[in-house]
């Protein structure tokens, strides 16, 4: 059993695309910046925001902006996976390491800010749009983490052709 699952878990993991990651990365992004903007406005609608208080802008453009810079740097982070996969290099355990550590601390700062964005989102009313950062932290964390383990079948598929 353990055999035929190590022997399947490459073959979906291919599936694991740059574009089929970027599509992800949109649905997310489409769905915290969607939610929040309906949310406000539904909230402001009903009269809960004071009339003379501070701007309802400022939140939904740092929500947005935010996220712009979020999906960016996890399309910047992909393009350097790809380069990784792409090269031809002698593989030894000390690089497979290297890489897998270099994956977790590049990923950690647009986890911080999904972790942050729920955090700050996380008051009355507006608990669904801690959800969707919450949500998105989620799906976030399970991609890098089968990306950790393409990396493991990526290094161990070139370390026994060689």
């Amino acid at each position: 059993m353990h055999l035929i699952l190590f022997n399947l878990v490459p073959k979906y993991l291919n599936k694991l695309t740059p574009l089929n990651k970027f599509i992800i990365y949109s649905i997310l992004f489409v769905l915290i910046n969607s939610i929040t903007c309906s949310v406000v406005k539904n909230n402001q609608e009903t009269g809960l925001y004071p009339a003379d208080g501070d701007s309802i802008g400022i939140p939904i453009l740092s929500t947005f902006f935010l996220t712009i810079l979020g999906v960016t740097y996890l399309i910047i982070l992909n393009l350097g996976l790809k380069y990784i996969y792409a090269r031809n290099i002698e593989i030894n355990i000390i690089l497979k390491l290297a890489s897998i550590f270099l994956l977790l601390i590049l990923s950690l700062p647009y986890l911080g800010l999904l972790y942050f964005g729920y955090k700050y989102w996380f008051i009355p009313l507006h608990y669904i749009i801690s959800f969707c950062f919450i949500f998105s932290l989620i799906i976030l964390i399970m991609l890098f983490l089968l990306e950790i383990l393409k990396l493991i079948f990526f290094y161990r598929r070139h370390s026994n052709n060689e």
